[in-house]
C-alpha cells in the first residue's frame, strides 16, 4: 500500500494494483477435459440410460435391453430405460414377474 497526501495535509491509504500473470503459456503438458464432460455416447441407435443418464449405446435392442436388465436385476431401485435414438422412443426396463 501506498500513502498520498490530501490537500489538508492527511494522508491516504491508497491499495496498489495487483499484477496477475497468466501461466498457462508455460505449461508443457496438455490440458485434459474433466471426466465425465463432453463425452459423446457411442454411436449406436439404441442407448442404455440409468436414472436418465445415458451410459453405452448398443447397435440392436436385444443387446441394451440384456445389459439393462442385468443392471435392474442387480440394482432394481435405479430407473433402468433402452433410448430408441431414431424412433425417439424410451423403454422404461422392469424385472419380469
Amino acid at each position: 500500500m501506498m500513502t498520498k497526501p490530501k490537500e489538508n495535509g492527511e494522508m491516504s491509504i491508497r491499495a496498489r494494483a495487483k499484477t496477475i500473470t497468466n501461466r498457462t503459456s508455460d505449461l508443457k503438458e496438455p490440458t485434459l477435459k474433466p471426466l465425465g464432460q463432453g463425452k459423446q455416447p457411442d454411436k449406436g441407435q439404441f442407448h442404455l440410460q440409468v436414472d436418465r443418464q445415458t451410459k453405452t449405446s448398443y447397435a440392436t435392442f436385444e443387446a441394451a435391453k440384456e445389459a439393462a436388465l442385468a443392471i435392474k436385476k442387480a440394482h432394481p431401485m435405479l430407473h433402468v430405460a433402452v433410448y430408441d435414438a431414431v424412433e425417439g422412443v424410451n423403454q422404461l426396463i422392469e424385472l419380469p414377474k
